[in-house]
């Protein structure tokens, strides 16, 4: 068992996709689970508050039972990385940024923690040809993502828990 209620930051690029999506769906397994007293944000290294999350996004994370769903995206700063015990960040170029402006070098990468995999889960102009015109790939690209981020939530929590107790 945690000795500690842990303080936890995903972060990702806008921080109104990926790390927004690990957050929530953490915070419903916590709550499901009946785990308290955990501390779970997002913030994006690029984000801009004035940015709203895309309906689609939201949609997906309700079927999968998310809740809390009012967001406004959060740009990391030195001062937020030092609040948590555990930053996780969902892509590599995610970790560099971390390093080279703010000479933090204990972010780990969300497949490395749940998996033991050193890969990154990509942003959708990473992944989707056009993502701006094309709306059927964005769709079925957020979907996956979102499920796969859930589908590892359960092992992510298991390997926090065996490696940062």
């Amino acid at each position: 068992m945690i000795k500690k209620f842990p303080k936890i930051l995903f972060v990702c690029n806008g921080n109104i996709f990926r790390s927004f999506s690990a957050e929530v769906l953490l915070q419903k397994y916590l709550r499901e689970n009946k785990i308290r007293n955990w501390k779970i944000q997002s913030a994006g290294i690029y984000a801009d508050p004035k940015v709203k999350v895309f309906p689609e996004i939201l949609e997906n994370l309700k079927k999968l039972g998310a809740k809390s769903l009012k967001h406004r995206p959060h740009k990391i700063n030195k001062i937020t990385l030092k609040k948590f015990d555990l930053v996780i960040c969902m892509a590599k170029n995610q970790i560099d940024f971390l390093k080279e402006n703010f000479d933090y070098k204990k972010a780990k990468l969300f497949n490395d923690v749940a998996l033991n995999k050193k890969t990154s889960i990509w942003d959708i102009d990473d992944m989707v040809k056009n993502w701006k015109t094309n709306k059927k790939a964005v769709d079925k690209y957020t979907f996956k993502t979102i499920k796969y981020i859930n589908d590892n939530i359960p092992k992510l929590v298991k390997n926090m828990i065996k490696k940062y107790d």
